[in-house]
């Protein structure tokens, strides 16, 4: 049912009632039973002064003006914690109790004038029933308002994605059939609680005699349920949740994807997810890296998601309202209780079966919903080929380069390979020709960690190139840091010990093999201020140039 913005009444005095209650039902019952004690002895007093009239008299008298004083005084503090404590409750609920005190009062005059046996001890059974669950009742009646207080006080978000009302037995009509509704009727009693315009409750009495609670919301429906219904929901009438699917699944995809870096502290992808090394390139306006992931490990942590979703979802077996939530996250709804074990297709009669188990994690897993979650949440994308990968973002294209400006490069870059062809005659032309073309040298602006920074030079050695950047940084794991050990790497450097010292790893420095047809075109990428689709016609020509003519 949805919210129709009703003004509320913020009454908050009911958030006592619960101890003023249940006291006022202790009292009651330990006054019945009191009551009985003092009329067993009463009896047997009776029955020793039998030829004392007058003594009898007397004390009949007294027991009698004790039991109407008891049921006046029980009417006035129920009377007062109304008025106190149940501000709101319906005049029906008062007018009911003080009809189940005055029965008391009846009953107790009866005990005094000798009423006893079976059928009486009942009836003071049944009044002490009546009262104990109009108490129960009424006390569901303030918490209501407590829920009613609480969903006022969520989002427009929460209370559409988050909450959830439990189905109770219900009838339209006060003597109608009773059904299994699908939580409106106590959503109507939460507004009904909270004083909302428009929504009301009372007790009624059917045709058999039993008292129903009625609910009625401002679209004049009416909702009937019994009071055995009504006070098995009222302790918990509103489900609130503060997670989420996406939020729960979240722990298990990092926890699976990632692992704490022991040396930098920092969380590093875990082996065995990425296949080779990122690929610098152009996707959606940026320059990025781009990590293709191995496949069946991306799989297998998917499965293991889904596997925690599934157990997740049947905590909530038990209560359809609140399993319905994490449903409906995955557009899945009650045809999912319904998967049981099936054998397996293709599978002999009395063989292998489908458990219903696997079954509902296969449900979860083909629904997109769980799909788009679960690559949102590893940051991953479908290659349409089977495969995943990840951009990691660099660089805007229209920072400083535009389509001109790449066409630009693009052309000059070509008109300069080809004048170093006709130079170089029918012997290759080499690299480091090539990489002065993109004005590879001190200065030249190239990506280092996700971060375009000058260098300060570079080395060639046929097809391999070194590119130095700033000042030397050194691997924090290594036993030796210094300018010594970085100036001369070959170098048979020892401790104080004599032992050999773990060499630094310069981490600004950074070897290309330019010979690779993948390297060469990503690097002329980086370098070349051009779009992946020039720069691989680029690096095809490179291929050629270098080829004996």
């Amino acid at each position: 049912m949805s919210y129709r913005n009703p003004k509320i009444i913020d009454d908050k005095s009911g958030q006592v009632l619960g101890q003023a209650i249940a006291q006022g039902a202790q009292n009651i019952s330990k006054g019945i039973i009191g009551m009985e004690a003092q009329n067993r002895a009463a009896k047997e007093k009776k029955e020793k002064e039998a030829k004392e009239k007058l003594a009898a008299d007397r004390l009949k008298s007294d027991k009698t003006a004790a039991a109407i004083l008891k049921s006046t005084s029980d009417k006035g503090a129920w009377a007062a914690n109304v008025a106190k404590n149940m501000k709101g409750l319906s005049q029906s609920t008062t007018k009911l109790m003080d009809t189940y005190i005055m029965d008391e009062l009846e009953l107790s005059k009866e005990r005094i004038n000798g009423a006893y046996g079976p059928e009486y001890l009942e009836r003071v059974a049944a009044n002490q029933r009546d009262i104990a669950q109009l108490n129960e009742s009424a006390a569901g009646w303030i918490s209501s308002g407590a829920y009613g207080q609480k969903y006022l006080d969520l989002t427009s978000n929460q209370r559409k994605n988050d909450v959830a009302f439990p189905g109770v037995g219900i009838s339209s009509t006060i003597d109608g059939k009773r059904t299994l509704d699908n939580g409106a009727a106590v959503e109507d009693a939460v507004f009904a609680g909270a004083g909302l315009i428009g929504y009301n409750y009372s007790q009624v009495t059917n045709k058999k005699g039993a008292v129903m609670q009625k609910i009625t919301n401002p679209d004049g429906e009416a909702s009937f349920m019994t009071m055995e219904d009504w006070n098995i929901v009222k302790n918990d009438m509103m489900y609130v949740r503060e997670t989420n699917t996406t939020t729960n699944m979240e722990g298990v995809v990092s926890k699976g994807l990632m692992i704490e870096n022991q040396t930098t502290g920092k969380m590093d992808l875990k082996t065995g997810f990425a296949l080779g090394e990122p690929t610098p390139m152009e996707s959606e306006g940026y320059n990025v890296n781009r990590q293709v992931f191995n496949g069946d490990a991306v799989q297998a942590l998917m499965d293991q998601t889904a596997m925690s979703v599934y157990a997740n979802i049947e905590t909530f077996d038990d209560a359809p309202h609140k399993q319905g939530l994490w449903l409906k996250d995955l557009g899945l709804d009650e045809s999912y209780n319904k998967l049981k074990d099936t054998p397996a297709k293709g599978a002999a009669p009395g063989t292998a079966m489908q458990t219903a188990k696997s079954l509902r994690v296969q449900a979860i897993k083909d629904r997109p919903e769980f799909k788009e979650q679960f690559l949102n949440l590893a940051g991953l994308k479908e290659d349409g080929k089977g495969g995943y990968y990840k951009d990691t973002k660099l660089t805007k294209i229209s920072e400083g380069v535009t389509t001109t400006d790449r066409l630009q490069s693009y052309n000059d870059f070509n008109v300069g390979l080809n004048s170093l062809i006709t130079t170089a005659g029918d012997v290759p032309v080499g690299v480091e020709p090539v990489m002065k073309l993109l004005s590879v040298g001190a200065g030249k602006k190239l990506t280092l960690n996700s971060k375009r920074r000058p260098i300060n030079n570079a080395v060639f050695n046929g097809d391999i190139m070194t590119i130095t950047w700033d000042r030397p940084k050194f691997d924090s794991s290594a036993s030796d840091q210094s300018i010594e050990k970085y100036n001369y790497p070959n170098r048979d450097v020892r401790g104080l010990n004599g032992a050999p010292v773990k060499p630094a790893k310069n981490l600004n420095s950074k070897t290309f093999d330019l010979g690779n047809f993948e390297t060469l075109t990503n690097f002329i990428q980086d370098a070349g201020y051009v779009s992946a689709t020039q720069a691989r016609d680029m690096a095809k020509k490179v291929v050629e140039a270098n080829k004996t003519r």
